[in-house]
């Protein structure tokens, strides 16, 4: 580290740029424009061409979009069975702010989804196939865990439907929720085509190697942004996993829903922010777009 980018553990006075992590692997912070995690190659190189200046809860925080991928997590035809609620909203929001702002800062979408292979559905551990197999007291649910027949299904809207078999792959019932999917494909016809990846655990980034963490790797991605439902379930598994994998990791609170109730909300909210990165928003995203600063060299 040069001396004008101390490192966190020398003496310095509060106005001193920091650098958080390692050589290879690092975030600037300054009093003034928060935390800089654009990953330039050195901690006193140019600032990286294009920058999103990023309001966070209690942080501000900046990014650099051709690193950055928007994750949307579990927007699902399943949501179609339900009357409209929180997470509905939270696909509303995400439509809105959240995938507009991406196309236009060059930001890679990228939708995951559950969907299991029938070598997943063999090779299920014990606490994953209890998640559907049993009811919340405890008590079996005879034929409704993972890959049951789900039948005739009627949509909230009055539709009926053949909804395959639940949370397997090229199924109705974990195809894309309908506004999503719309989303999904006019995605596809853009300058930086949307990808679509499925998961087979709560958490889409659980093992060392997966479609989707090898893309984003490969693509050069260190930021991300996680959108979806439920919060506190498959969003905050699959963004507690990824910043694990050395991922820098942004909730979008207000992109977010759980029908697990307010405090499960807050809570997941509450530990993202202390452990796991930042909790910022969609509208701060389409905010800081829209003033993205784009350098002349």
């Amino acid at each position: 580290m040069s001396s004008e980018t101390r490192d966190p553990c020398e003496e310095q006075s509060s106005s001193d740029p920091v650098a958080l992590g390692n050589s290879k692997n690092f975030w600037i912070w300054n009093a003034e424009t928060g935390f800089d995690l654009t990953h330039p190659a050195t901690p006193t190189d140019e600032p990286v061409v294009s920058r999103i200046e990023l309001e966070a809860y209690n942080a501000k925080i900046t990014i650099a979009p051709h690193k950055t991928a928007l994750v949307i997590v579990d927007l699902q035809n399943l949501l179609a069975l339900e009357p409209p609620n929180v997470n509905t909203r939270a696909e509303e929001i995400i439509l809105k702010y959240a995938v507009p702002a991406a196309r236009k800062a060059g930001i890679q979408v990228v939708w995951l989804n559950w969907g299991l292979t029938q070598e997943d559905l063999d090779n299920l551990n014990p606490a994953t196939e209890r998640i559907h197999a049993f009811h919340p007291d405890g008590s079996p649910q005879l034929n409704k865990g993972f890959g049951h027949d789900m039948g005739l299904q009627k949509t909230f809207s009055g539709e009926e439907v053949q909804a395959g078999r639940f949370l397997m792959q090229s199924q109705w019932n974990t195809r894309l929720h309908g506004p999503s999917e719309a989303a999904y494909q006019e995605g596809l016809k853009t300058s930086i085509p949307d990808r679509l990846f499925y998961k087979n655990r709560i958490s889409g980034m659980c093992q060392a190697k997966t479609d989707c963490t090898d893309f984003l790797v490969q693509a050069g991605i260190k930021t991300l942004l996680f959108a979806g439902c439920n919060t506190d379930v498959c969003v905050m598994g699959t963004l507690q996993d990824a910043s694990l994998k050395n991922f820098d990791c942004i909730l979008l609170a207000d992109g977010t829903g759980t029908t697990n109730g307010e405090k499960a909300q807050w809570a997941t909210e509450r530990n993202c922010r202390k452990g796991w990165g930042f909790v910022s928003y969609c509208t701060a995203l389409s905010d800081g777009v829209a003033k993205m600063k784009v350098s002349a060299h």
